[in-house]
């Protein structure tokens, strides 16, 4: 067999012939399609918590295949209520699944379950912590006022419409959360 050399010029060439494929048929080719979500919280206010937090999407092999970053804010965290239903807390720390849910009767999002003594915990829009009763709501920025000692995040929209994307591309075999102390 004769090798051919390949220059600048023929990958060049190359690549103007080749189709491009759109980031949902490159994932079915990769396989895989599990997700996990890694939340550091960082700002502790009188009602509100604030996270940042990385989505990261792997194939059957483990290989990392695409990544995500934001911002979480929950109600303020009160361990000693954390597993009572209703409690307006944010959640223990720990793993847990996210499977698909609706949201006020609406699809497209997302709901953390595992968590001790709780259910119905969403992902879903907001800014402030008057926004969650012990839901995640997702961001693109954060921003911590000292003043007050309280967190809100701004993007809210565009962060849940970006997550419910990556997590719908990506999750199909199965969504964790880690979140830390």
């Amino acid at each position: 067999m004769k090798r051919r050399k390949v220059t600048v010029e023929s990958l060049t060439e190359l690549a103007k012939k080749m189709p491009v494929l759109s980031e949902e048929v490159q994932s079915s080719f990769i396989g895989g399609g599990t997700v996990k979500i890694t939340v550091n919280r960082s700002f502790y206010g009188d009602n509100s918590t604030m996270s940042y937090f990385l989505a990261t999407a792997y194939d059957d092999n483990g290989n990392v295949i695409s990544s995500m970053s934001g911002m979480f804010l929950e109600p303020t965290v009160d361990y000693d209520r954390s597993t009572v239903e209703n409690s307006d807390t944010a959640i223990k720390y720990g793993t847990y699944n996210v499977v698909p849910s609706t949201f006020n009767g609406q699809t497209g999002y997302y709901e953390v379950t595992g968590v001790e003594g709780r259910t119905n915990i969403k992902i879903h829009l907001g800014n402030t912590g008057d926004d969650t009763t012990g839901c995640l709501l997702p961001g693109t920025t954060g921003y911590y006022n000292s003043t007050t000692g309280e967190s809100t995040v701004t993007g809210s929209k565009n962060m849940m419409d970006q997550l419910r994307n990556f997590l719908g591309s990506y999750g199909s075999s199965g969504i964790t959360m880690q979140i830390s102390a």
